[in-house]
């Protein structure tokens, strides 16, 4: 949650007084619940006889999970800060000569589904699990198809795709999210 927990500014706002034109939601710090206060909110909601069901968007859409995989020496797959196919436009409408951050908002990464990388995730996600008493785990994927069959046509995912039997990137995913 260190190195996962921080954010870059987003482009959505009109010009800010410093001239930047990002809306100043960059974090200077991590954020981040801790597993007590996550097991407060979860005390509390269920006391309002509400469900919180845990999310982590997987196998895209991750840069931060792949991030902080990295800090702990695991290489998840491929993150990118910057979507080139992504069309920027300031407040005016100009074009910026750089890509947006991206189209929904956030980083892209793309999970690709090695030994490593499954064992890794299993950790997470069984760690996260134990925090929340719901009968469901929400793993996203619904960014997957912006950039996941030229992420997943690499030679190395491709060779992967080989040793599972798997004749798709769709079914790439699926190995991951089923």
């Amino acid at each position: 949650a260190k190195v996962g927990g921080r954010r870059g500014p987003a482009l959505n706002a009109p010009q800010q007084p410093n001239g930047n034109r990002f809306n100043g939601t960059a974090y200077p710090a991590a954020r981040y619940y801790t597993q007590t206060e996550i097991r407060e909110v979860v005390a509390f909601a269920r006391s309002m006889g509400v469900m919180v069901i845990p999310e982590i968007d997987t196998p895209a859409h991750c840069a931060a999970l792949i991030a902080a995989a990295r800090a702990h020496g695991v290489d998840l797959g491929r993150a990118e800060l910057r979507d080139p196919g992504c069309v920027a436009r300031d407040p005016e409408g100009q074009q910026l000569r750089w890509g947006a951050p991206n189209c929904m908002g956030g980083t892209h990464g793309i999970v690709l589904p090695e030994p490593p990388a499954v064992a890794f995730l299993q950790d997470v996600f069984s760690e996260v699990a134990g925090l929340f008493p719901a009968p469901y785990f929400h793993l996203g994927g619904d960014e997957a198809g912006y950039f996941r069959d030229e992420a997943y046509a690499s030679p190395k995912a491709t060779e992967l795709k080989r040793q599972l039997n798997l004749s798709s990137s769709e079914g790439l995913q699926g190995y991951l999210t089923d």
